[in-house]
């Protein structure tokens, strides 16, 4: 009978190591960087630069369609990063890894105003797919004035601005609906593995970067402590038996 069990143990400690033979086990600190941080300059070495130097983010086809709705009217529509031109729009879509528990995110978003017309810009946080434009969702004004609580608590203008946004505590405005916009976005992040980033429509966007914390998925490590456990009681099985 002894032995049965202890070639029991061994079947579920082999069983559970094979699960979880490959190192890489999705853990760790993942920086994702869109736009080069070169202050606004236009520059062929970047590599998200097109042949004419501008650099180029890339928006989902969904986000894209809700860029065009919302420009609808302006001389021009979708900017670049470095872009000088106001009354446009920006989006970039965050592609995430498929494997890992998200535990933490980050946003870094450098910014720089254009025009005088300033009062409007806002940053938008979103997941848009096939099925639409998810309930889930963060914006804010990023200047204050005329009574509205931005991000800033000044007018938004003359010099630009570097922001970091945590996305498990993201800032409301004291008038905003907390039941319409999100403050922690970390489930949704898991969920759809992409976010949409998006602003409008006079300020000029030097780069974005999303980094993410990630640990083991909860599956996996059940499954080493099973087969840890497993294997302890099996060597000490054997010992028993050889003494």
């Amino acid at each position: 009978m002894k032995w049965i069990n202890t070639a029991v143990k061994m079947s579920l400690a082999a069983i559970a190591f094979v699960v979880i033979a490959p190192p890489d086990v999705h853990a760790g600190t993942l920086t994702l960087e869109a736009g080069c941080k070169d202050n606004f300059a236009l520059s062929e070495n970047c590599p998200y630069a097109n042949q004419n130097g501008g650099e180029v983010p890339q928006p989902s086809d969904e986000l894209k369609t809700l860029m065009e709705n919302y420009s609808q009217g302006l001389a021009s529509r979708e900017a670049d990063f470095d872009g000088q031109d106001v009354n446009q729009v920006f989006g970039h879509t965050f592609k995430l890894p498929e494997k890992g528990t998200i535990k933490s995110a980050q946003l870094e978003i450098h910014l720089n105003p254009l025009g005088e017309i300033l009062q409007t810009d806002q940053i938008h946080l979103l997941f848009i797919d096939d099925s639409g434009q998810d309930s889930i969702r963060w914006g804010r004004q990023i200047g204050s004035s005329n009574g509205t609580e931005g991000l800033l608590p000044t007018e938004w203008k003359d010099s630009s601005h570097l922001f970091i946004l945590d996305l498990a505590n993201l800032p409301l405005a004291s008038n905003q609906d907390p039941n319409i916009f999100a403050t922690n976005l970390i489930a949704k992040l898991n969920e759809k593995r992409f976010l949409d980033v998006y602003f409008q429509d006079d300020s000029s966007v030097d780069y974005v970067a999303l980094q993410i914390e990630t640990v083991p998925e909860p599956g996996i490590s059940l499954l080493g402590l099973m087969g840890l456990t497993a294997l302890g009681a099996c060597l000490r099985d054997r010992k028993t038996h050889q003494d």
